[in-house]
């Protein structure tokens, strides 16, 4: 996590933000961490993945808000990007554990051979999981 820096940050957050727009969220209701893994099923061994993204979420909100500044909606299109795809997966049946890998892969651009790419992947993640944007509230 500590090589990644804005390059794969930006690589990851463009793929993301491609998926089309759809409906923003309004839920502004926060819940803990642990309460937000608990109801979605996520093991001790994602809570391991996601205090490694921890370590990269002042870089990840310092990169959004980056990006915010010069298109303003930046934010909203890859947190649409993401619950798209969460929403596709639950759909396809995946929950728990499975369904958090597949959206690493997924936020990663699909490249889980390159190691920075995946973290960066995983640190936006873990952003959007901690600022409940992503994953059951």
């Amino acid at each position: 996590m500590p090589s990644v820096t804005y390059a794969e940050l930006e690589v990851v957050t463009k793929a993301i933000a491609s998926i089309s727009a759809g409906t923003p969220t309004t839920d502004l209701h926060l819940i803990t961490p642990a309460e937000k893994m608990s109801k979605n099923g996520l093991t001790a061994a994602v809570h391991q993945f996601l205090l490694l993204a921890l370590g990269k979420e002042p870089e990840v909100a310092a990169f959004v808000q980056h990006f915010a500044v010069v298109d303003s909606e930046f934010p909203e299109r890859l947190k649409t990007g993401l619950v798209k795809e969460y929403d596709r997966l639950r759909s396809s049946g995946h929950r728990g554990d499975r369904l958090f890998e597949e959206l690493v892969w997924f936020s990663a651009g699909g490249r889980l051979t390159d190691l920075r790419q995946m973290a960066a992947g995983l640190g936006v993640l873990g952003y959007f999981f901690v600022t409940c944007e992503v994953f059951e509230k």
